[in-house]
């Protein structure tokens, strides 16, 4: 009996031992994005890769855990469990607003933000409850867009997104109503011709396009290209063509060609080829322009070593995604070491830069780092900046690693707010001023005349007393010489 006791605790032992084997971590890399050398230790291993690195597991004789923003992935003695991302994206819709009326175009964008920890892989407009249109070239933390011909009506609308471990994320559900006119446009002299009953009605036609994605990011080591891909749509109601324009990254941005034409609802593909030239961040747009209709794609590259021995981001938060020129601008800095064994020095470089390639350096400075470091740099904008699409970016330096991030911000027109029943006191100070200014003058003027009055009421009396001394003298001569004659 104590012999059989004895096996079954020996026979739970190994079980729980197994199974805090086959889940035991070896150790944890926490990162968005590095590489890292596989080693085979046995027969049975799985490749497994993500956007951001590929990594060996080994299945038999190892346990590990491995950590990026995408997924963790468990090795364990017996098993190799993945265990995903489970936070699912934040989308927050941005335009139209809610329970908007919408009689500026039949053609309504939908603009909207995702942000999520890891890659998102894709988004789509939803309207009335039903998929329109999915975009798999999402950049989270920035604005992106649909487009959509909408005829008058009601609708609703809402976005869905799927993270890479295939989180779903939903916005909330806004109302939409679409009431648009178009202008008539005045006949031709040859359209209306003919007998007096029978004059033609009038002709509408209307041109526009738009562009996907909202925005263009890339992520290369030196050396490297890539191909991302832009759709132009003619939303329109007569064919249209127009010139396509590199702006601020002409040097690492080439176009199979630089014009485009379209047919009345033809959607065109057009090959963006971006090549790592040189390393730093570099921001610029691709510019359509149709009928005096102009459209923007802002393009952000990011170039990095090929060894990286600090992973570098800088988020700026949601509510400062539109600041004003001379505003602070609050951003999240984080430096993550991958791997180095001490505390070392890391040379940081800030920069401003629009979308035309022009760059402002915003300062620098020396942290030590040991494993990650966080902190919120404020940079305050230049009060002479013009409106529109900026990257605030950051350039991290250790040995010869070089790691670049930026993100993408705007400026917009001052906000002059007045609140309601407040006294206007600049015009009444002013009026203020000039009434002084007025007294002022009067008061020297009035002065002035005085002083001559005096002064020559002065010179009167003097002269006077002057002649009252002569004719006393004259008077004692002549009494003198009467006094003689009498003598």
């Amino acid at each position: 009996m104590n012999k059989e006791k004895t096996l079954i605790k020996i026979a739970i032992l190994l079980l729980l031992t197994s199974i805090l084997i086959s889940s035991a971590y070896a150790f944890i890399t926490n990162s968005t994005n590095y590489k890292l050398n596989p080693i085979v230790v046995s027969s049975g291993g799985t490749n497994m890769s993500s956007s951001n690195y590929n990594n060996i597991i080994a299945t038999g004789i190892i346990s590990g855990n491995t950590s990026s923003a995408n997924y963790i992935t468990h090795l364990g003695f017996f098993y190799a469990a993945i265990t995903g991302d489970t936070t699912s994206p934040v989308v927050t819709l941005i335009s139209p607003a809610n329970s908007s009326t919408g009689d500026s175009s039949s053609t309504v964008t939908f603009t909207y933000n995702v942000t999520d920890s890891s890659n998102i892989a894709n988004c789509s407009l939803l309207i009335d409850n039903s998929v329109d249109q999915t975009d798999t070239t999402i950049t989270k933390n920035i604005s992106q867009s649909f487009t959509k011909s909408l005829s008058n009506g009601d609708y609703n609308w809402s976005v869905n997104c799927y993270d890479s471990a295939a989180n779903q994320g939903s916005s909330t559900l806004y109302y939409l109503t679409v009431s648009y006119t178009a202008p008539a446009e005045e006949p031709s002299a040859g359209d209306g011709g003919g007998g007096g009953g029978g004059g033609g009605g009038a002709i509408t036609i209307q041109k526009d396009f738009s562009l996907s994605p909202s925005s263009i990011k890339a992520e290369l080591v030196i050396g490297e290209a890539t191909t991302k891909e832009v759709t132009i749509t003619n939303t329109g109601s007569t064919a249209l063509s127009g010139e396509i324009e590199v702006v601020g990254v002409k040097d690492y941005v080439l176009l199979p060609a630089y014009s485009f034409s379209l047919a009345k609802g033809e959607t065109a593909s057009i090959d963006v080829n971006i090549i790592a030239k040189k390393l730093g961040l570099f921001s610029g747009k691709l510019v359509f322009t149709s009928n005096g209709i102009e459209k923007e794609i802002p393009i952000i590259i990011e170039v990095e070593t090929e060894m990286i021995l600090f992973d570098v981001t800088i988020d700026i938060p949601t509510e400062y995604a539109e600041v004003e020129a001379g505003d602070l601008l609050p951003a999240q800095v984080t430096l993550l070491s991958m791997g180095l064994p001490k505390k070392v020095d890391v040379y940081l470089t800030y920069s401003l830069s629009d979308m035309e390639g022009n760059v402002i350096p915003m300062g620098y400075e020396t942290l030590a780092v040991e494993k990650q470091l966080s902190f919120v740099k404020e940079f305050e904008i230049p009060k002479n900046l013009k409106t529109g699409d900026y990257v605030i970016s950051v350039e991290a330096r250790y040995a010869d690693s070089v790691a670049v991030a930026g993100d993408i911000f705007k400026i917009i027109a001052k906000k002059y707010i007045e609140e309601p029943g407040a006294v206007k006191i600049w015009p009444w100070i002013l009026l203020l001023i000039i009434i002084i200014i007025l007294l002022t003058i009067i008061f020297n003027i009035r002065s002035y005349k005085m002083f001559k009055k005096r002064k020559n009421l002065e010179k009167r009396k003097g002269h006077t007393f002057k002649r009252k001394i002569k004719s006393h003298i004259l008077h004692k001569k002549i009494r003198k010489l009467r006094k003689q004659k009498r003598s």
